[in-house]
């Protein structure tokens, strides 16, 4: 069964993931979580229906850019997705 949980340091707390959230988790997972986080990433998303979270991503990604805690090379790779994801 998959109930994933993304933890929102902003929050405090565990939130229940919606598309947002996992399309943030995506974001984080794909650019930034190194080689264990892209090897978690396929059953995480396999969860979830993508379609509204590929929705999710451009505001997904702004967020993660705008991020001062990321590097400008987590920054070129957040673009690199997005792009992936569009076509």
């Amino acid at each position: 069964m998959c109930r994933p949980v993304f933890s929102d340091e902003g929050a405090g707390e565990a939130a229940a993931s919606d598309d947002s959230t996992v399309a943030l988790t995506w974001v984080i997972g794909a650019t930034s979580g190194g080689p264990v986080g892209k090897a978690l990433l396929p059953a995480y998303l396999a969860c979830f229906d993508l379609e509204p979270v590929r929705r999710a991503l451009p505001a997904a990604a702004a967020r993660r850019i705008d991020d001062p805690n990321v590097t400008e090379r987590e920054r070129a790779a957040v673009r690199r997705l997005l792009e992936r994801e569009r076509r």
